[in-house]
């Protein structure tokens, strides 16, 4: 993950440096038409995961097949629909709606379409990805992840070296690029794992859970991509593609950070669901706990430094800074932290398979990003009042969640605090102070930069093992860095 972290972020350089501002902001705003639909593909991956480990944990792999097979008809009829509105709505919308250069309105049809093969793509190989993940075979995902961002800058390296539309060109290897991975983790699964052995033998009732899971999971996953995309469509209508280049720039820089806790989280989302299907609530709440400061650690990790040294890393890195970058970066990664700490609460809820109300009153919430940020931009605020609404509306949320886990799974909140909140602030607290101090006493950027991340670095790890986690924990890590020194000399 830290490999494709440092990949991806490469990549970005040179497609915004190969594109240029206004196509570049055209193509992440295209493709946000089409990724509007994921709300729908993260309603039924939500799904299949939250029921394959289910029955994983009770070892009914009869079952599991089932399930296997009933989420991928659903992905299959998704798949026609998806395509039908694309072609029809979706097409209107991109010619209509979006502010688009007259000269580029062809391009920009032209990767809407490879958009929508790309997406119908990812969206049949969800069930098998699924299998993996609650199968946590976390090594087929990293190498097939790895493959996937090489092949990404590659793309990168070859729209900069022709002379042909390059935005066409770039939406025709990203295709390229997510249809290979695509086959590989179809037939890792299907030579690895029976349980996806394609067959009818489901159940209408195994049908009516998935849809009624999915019908209420259907109001969180619609929020969140309207928050992402949609906010990012409703800046194109009131701004330029500049604006949604600088926010796509922010967001790449997000997602390659996310990266890592998404990767580390995708193992323990299995576990916690598993532990929960053979009433483990004792040491499921305890992985919660973990998790949590765990993901924040991760993130934390490499946000400081970014948070500090944003404005030289990007005059280092691209070609061309957008307008709005810095601020943009900034806004993101604190809504990234935020987020983060709601992934171990979301998944414990959601293992109850309870998820009515929750859905409810947080996708609820969620869903306001859209309706507020277009009343203050009404109103002629800048850009970023999307991100700070972004950001509020996040905290007010995860407060809403620590409720939940309170009355449906009898999660102690003082505990929660203590051993999450508390030690988290004062991570935060302590390591930013300390930092921001040094940052201010060196003036020379290039070395201030090399000295904030090396003493940043240092300064998160010992204050995460001295304050953050237990003893039992440092005991765990101490013998298992002495055993791997053994093992390789």
């Amino acid at each position: 993950m830290v490999l494709i972290m440092c990949v991806s972020l490469y990549s970005v350089r040179i497609v915004l440096s190969a594109l240029g501002e206004e196509d570049y902001g055209i193509n992440n705003v295209v493709g946000g038409v089409v990724a509007m639909f994921t709300f729908l593909t993260n309603t039924l991956s939500s799904a299949s995961q939250r029921f394959f480990a289910f029955e994983l944990g009770r070892n009914n792999l009869t079952r599991l097949n089932q399930y296997f097979n009933a989420t991928l008809v659903c992905y299959i009829v998704l798949s026609v629909l998806i395509l039908g509105i694309s072609e029809t709505l979706g097409l209107w919308f991109v010619k209509e709606k979006l502010t688009i250069p007259d000269c580029r309105k062809s391009a920009a049809l032209f990767i809407f379409q490879f958009a929508v093969f790309t997406f119908i793509v990812k969206l049949y190989v969800v069930s098998y990805l699924s299998v993996i993940m609650a199968r946590e075979q976390m090594k087929i995902y990293a190498i097939v992840s790895v493959l996937e961002a090489t092949m990404q800058l590659v793309s990168a390296f070859v729209i900069q070296s022709v002379e042909l539309d390059r935005l066409k060109l770039y939406s025709v290897l990203l295709f390229l690029s997510s249809l290979l991975p695509s086959i590989c983790y179809v037939f890792y699964s299907v030579k690895k794992f029976p349980e996806t052995k394609l067959n009818m033998n489901f159940s209408r009732k195994m049908l009516t859970e998935l849809v009624s899971y999915c019908g209420w999971n259907l109001v969180g996953s619609l929020a969140g991509v309207f928050r992402s995309q949609g906010i990012n469509i409703l800046l194109n209508i009131f701004f330029t593609p500049v604006v949604n280049a600088a926010r796509a720039v922010a967001f790449q820089i997000n997602n390659a950070i996310n990266q890592l806790s998404t990767c580390f989280f995708n193992a323990v989302k299995p576990q916690i669901t598993k532990k929960y299907a053979v009433g483990d609530s004792q040491n499921m709440m305890l992985l919660v706990y973990k998790s949590s400061c765990l993901s924040f650690f991760l993130l934390w990790f490499f946000s400081l430094p970014l948070l500090l040294e944003i404005p030289f890393v990007l005059s280092v890195w691209l070609v061309d800074v957008p307008e709005y970058t810095i601020l943009f970066v900034r806004l993101v990664i604190i809504n990234a932290i935020v987020d983060g700490l709601a992934h171990p609460l979301m998944s414990a809820i959601q293992a109850t398979g309870n998820i009515k109300k929750y859905q409810m009153i947080t996708g609820g919430l969620l869903l306001l990003n859209l309706p507020v940020s277009y009343f203050f931009l009404k109103l002629g605020f800048a850009p970023q009042v999307t991100m700070i609404v972004s950001i509020i509306v996040s905290i007010i949320a995860q407060y809403v969640r620590i409720v939940f886990m309170n009355k449906q799974l009898n999660m102690n909140v003082i505990d929660y605090i203590r051993n999450v909140l508390a030690k988290i602030l004062i991570m935060s607290i302590l390591t930013s102070t300390m930092s921001s101090v040094l940052h201010s006493i060196i003036v020379d950027e290039k070395f201030r930069f090399w000295v904030i991340l090396l003493f940043s670095s240092v300064l998160n790890i010992l204050v995460f093992c001295s304050f953050v986690i237990e003893k039992e924990d440092r005991i765990v890590i101490i013998k298992y860095l002495k055993k791997t020194k053994n093992e390789n000399l």
